[in-house]
């Protein structure tokens, strides 16, 4: 099987909300390089947690309806990140 078999190449089958949320969800891995530094790491989780709805208002967008499965995950995923900026800020208060 060739590689360009495999590959859908059509990028008009996406949605402009699909395309801002794969570069916010890019941009958000730049807190792998922000250190220490709190605000710039609540910046990138911030930014992580807008893309993963900008997914879901995606999918919403474009099918009419979401698949539980693709919800729950996301809105977990989405939770973890949202205590870990609650985590952060409340350590960084107790130092």
């Amino acid at each position: 099987m060739k590689l360009g078999s495999c590959i859908d190449y059509n990028i008009q089958n996406r949605s402009i909300y699909f395309y801002i949320a794969m570069f916010l969800l890019i941009c958000s891995h730049f807190l792998h390089y922000a250190g220490s530094q709190l605000y710039k790491l609540i910046f990138f989780k911030i930014l992580f947690i807008l893309s993963y709805l900008i997914f879901i208002i995606h999918e919403l967008v474009s099918q009419g309806r979401i698949h539980i499965a693709n919800i729950t995950g996301k809105g977990i995923i989405i939770l973890i990140v949202i205590f870990s900026i609650y985590s952060d800020i409340k350590n960084q208060k107790n130092i």
